[in-house]
């Protein structure tokens, strides 16, 4: 994978889960949050540093860094009150600077871990300061919730919402004592598109500072070049030999290799107190700010190793400690309430998360082969369009008078048209899970042969065959239906007081079957209220329009559809009547969101808008408000799946931070796209498999009245378990993402795990 950075917004998702269901560890909460809290600040600065172009503020301690972002926006009074300055150990925070066009003053905004609305898993959100006060307090690292501070201002430098300032804590050599704080500062100040350095005259002519500017720019800053601005020169005002004389020392210092013309044209002297002297540099700061862009594929491998070293190391450290507390604490429970019972749902939970990670691995070489194929034909492709559009004298000639964004528009259709140049991406999906979901389900396989035009939705998915006749699948099977209901029972059902082979069967297939639903909505997208042509959600209209067919089709064949549909149904916790069937395939489909609510022959409830809202909608027919939860999560993530005409355009308009040929740009950009269908499959199939393990789970506590102690000691060890494997493959994608990842010589960690 060329940019592993996508992955850490599911790896900070599932460290979220993991802090929420920690929070049964009492006796261990806080050494806990001492260690899983500064990698999740770090971790998510470095997913914030990846989705935005951003400038750094940094410098030591008490050079001005803090005065002078003060100046750049003109932050006075009251409102200067949101950044404090502090001569001595101030932020332990970045604080990210965002021009807001709707904003008139400085408002403080803390980004912080709130529970959920059920409370099952923690969130962040953007949170109003109550004041000023608060604000610097979070800055200074005193409120643990707090993740990153964002100061709103006023647009005055940037045009687009994705740039931004940051405001980094001041430098220090690395002691035990600020290590957390001073690690997030560097990895920061690395993946920024750009950097500015805040020093003073004291510093520059103090030896040991130099010695620490030393320090600091041999492993961070020698991949760029950055500005350096010398604060606190209001007294030279009117003395311009002696700014000079300041600029070419602070060349000395930053730029010792370059020539001194050169580098001194990266020094700027500036001050804050003397309103007219702030008049003549503030143009020749802005525009350092506008200009400012990183250009050096040295820095990135400098970024992927400190973040490799942290998700390896500091991650570790952090799971491992909740690895050995959670033990401790499942000791502790032992011999409480629910005896056989508890070790009954342990025993099919533990089939269904084996079957789970062994299906997700194959999903995986599968989405991935399938992918690459698609994106080895999609660049030889783009490599015709960019010798026939892009270059050659000709072309230059005659996009002469091009502007950017005439480049860029030009630039997007070339890679829209390259990528989708092979095909469309899904039905590829659908061959492919087909595949894979047929070996489990001893079910209906490819359809390989040509089918007519006439052919029906269940001849295309293979649950017909040529005579009309139906495909045998075990997705279809009585007793796998009788073992559904069991498994995911509601409560008007009689399961069986006890598990069987047969029914511990049925356990491992639940994540097979959820895939074949899966593939099923990737095959007929009106199913799960998704547009066949631009895989976007329908509308109700167009939903109802779409559906019609699909309606027709499976009414035709009941004796296949009913059964198929029914344990689709099961596995999204919609109940249909009082005692658990469905007369008429009609009535099924209007609570799939397909059924016509002015025909109530042919509706028993209102329509739902997507699979995704109907659990949630139905909260009279569904079972317990936990089922309607989990029916709702596992419709959202089969919903999601194939949801996926929002790639291409994410990908293209993400902010590029290197100044790149055209070609290496257009590459990079296909693989972008590339790497983010993968991603996207792979988080939406463990979204599924997470939802329908929640289903699972809350149905087999009411089977066998489990203790709630119980259930929350599965929920850790499953946030557990999620978040090492998205440790994991972050660091797998890290080592595949054909990246020296120690390119300076960072010392071996003793701490890798196997």
């Amino acid at each position: 994978m060329e940019n592993p950075e996508l992955l850490l917004e599911p790896l900070n998702r599932a460290l979220r889960d993991l802090r929420a269901a920690a929070a049964i560890l009492q006796n261990d909460r806080d050494r806990i949050d001492a260690a899983l809290l500064p990698v999740m600040r770090r971790l998510m600065l470095a997913e914030v540093v990846g989705n935005q172009w951003l400038l750094a503020v940094g410098g030591s301690q008490g050079a001005g860094k803090t005065t002078l972002v003060r100046a750049l926006y003109d932050l006075q009074g009251e409102d200067a009150r949101w950044l404090a300055p502090n001569e001595g150990r101030g932020e332990q925070l970045p604080i990210l600077v965002q021009e807001d066009s709707s904003c008139t003053r400085p408002q403080g905004l803390l980004r912080q871990l709130c529970p959920s609305e059920d409370g099952s898993h923690m969130v962040l959100r953007d949170v109003p300061a109550t004041d000023a006060q608060q604000f610097c307090r979070a800055a200074r690292g005193e409120m643990p919730e707090v993740m990153l501070p964002v100061l709103k201002v006023p647009r005055r430098h940037f045009q687009s919402d994705r740039q931004a300032l940051i405001l980094l804590p001041g430098y220090e050599a690395i002691q035990r004592d600020n290590r957390d704080w001073q690690e997030s500062m560097r990895l920061t100040l690395m993946g920024a598109s750009g950097c500015i350095l805040v020093t003073d005259q004291t510093r520059l002519a103090n030896q040991q500072q130099q010695e620490i500017q030393r320090d600091l720019l041999p492993p961070e800053l020698q991949a760029c070049r950055p500005w350096v601005m010398v604060s606190k020169t209001e007294g030279l005002a009117r003395d311009p030999e002696r700014r000079d004389a300041l600029r070419l020392s602070a060349a000395r210092v930053f730029f010792p290799e370059e020539p001194v013309e050169t580098a001194m044209q990266r020094v700027l002297c500036v001050g804050a107190d003397d309103p007219t002297y702030r008049d003549e540099w503030l143009p020749a700061a802005s525009a350092m700010l506008r200009d400012t862009s990183a250009g050096s594929g040295a820095q990135r491998r400098m970024q992927l190793a400190r973040l490799g070293e942290t998700i390896d190391r500091d991650l570790g450290r952090a799971i491992n400690l909740v690895h050995s507390r959670a033990a401790l604490h499942q000791q502790s429970l032992a011999g409480h309430g629910g005896g056989s019972a508890a070790q009954v749902m342990d025993d099919c939970l533990g089939l269904f998360d084996d079957a789970a990670a062994e299906l997700r691995e194959l999903y995986q070489q599968s989405v991935q082969d399938m992918l690459e194929q698609h994106g080895e034909r999609a660049r030889h492709r783009l490599d015709e369009i960019l010798v026939k559009r892009h270059e050659g004298l000709l072309n230059k000639l005659v996009r002469v008078c091009d502007t950017v964004s005439d480049q860029h528009i030009r630039l997007r259709e070339t890679l829209t048209a390259a990528w989708q140049a092979p095909g469309d991406v899904l039905p590829q999906y659908v061959d492919r899970i087909s595949s894979l979901t047929a070996r489990v389900l001893s079910g209906p396989r490819p359809v390989t042969a040509a089918l007519p035009e006439t052919a029906t939705a269940l001849h295309r998915l293979g649950y017909l065959d040529a005579d009309d006749q139906p495909v045998p699948s075990r997705l279809t099977d009585p007793q796998t239906r009788r073992n559904l209901r069991a498994l995911l029972a509601a409560p008007g059902d009689a399961p069986p007081d006890r598990s069987s082979e047969a029914l511990e069967r049925t356990v491992r297939l639940l994540p097979a079957m959820a895939l074949e639903y899966t593939r099923i909505a990737a095959a007929l997208p009106a199913l799960a209220g998704v547009h066949a042509e631009t895989l976007t959600p329908l509308e109700d209209m167009g939903r109802h329009e779409a559906g019609a067919p699909l309606r027709e089709q499976f009414q035709q064949f009941s004796e296949v559809a009913v059964p198929l549909l029914q344990g689709l149904a099961v596995m999204l916790a919609i109940d249909f009547s009082a005692d658990g069937r469905i007369d008429t395939v009609g009535s099924l489909l209007s609570l799939l969101g397909l059924g016509d609510p002015a025909d109530p022959a042919d509706s028993t409830t209102s329509s739902a808008s997507t699979l995704a809202d109907t659990a949630a909608e139905l909260s009279s027919t569904v079972t317990p408000v936990a089922s309607a939860a989990a029916g709702g999560s596992m419709a959202a993530a089969i919903t999601g799946v194939i949801a996926i005409g929002f790639l291409i355009n994410a990908a293209l308009t993400e902010v590029r931070r290197r100044d790149q040929a055209m070609r290496e740009l257009s590459q990079a950009m296909l693989r972008s796209i590339l790497d983010r269908h993968l991603v996207h499959f792979m988080v939406h199939f463990d979204q599924l498999m997470q939802a329908l393990r929640r289903h699972l789970q809350q149905s087999l506590r009411r089977r066998y009245r489990l203790d709630e102690r119980l259930m929350e000691h599965d929920r850790l060890a499953c946030a557990l378990a999620d978040a090492s494997r998205f440790q994991r493959d972050m660091l797998d994608a890290l080592g595949r993402s054909g990246r020296d990842l120690d390119p300076f010589g960072l010392p071996p960690n003793p701490h890798r795990q196997a």
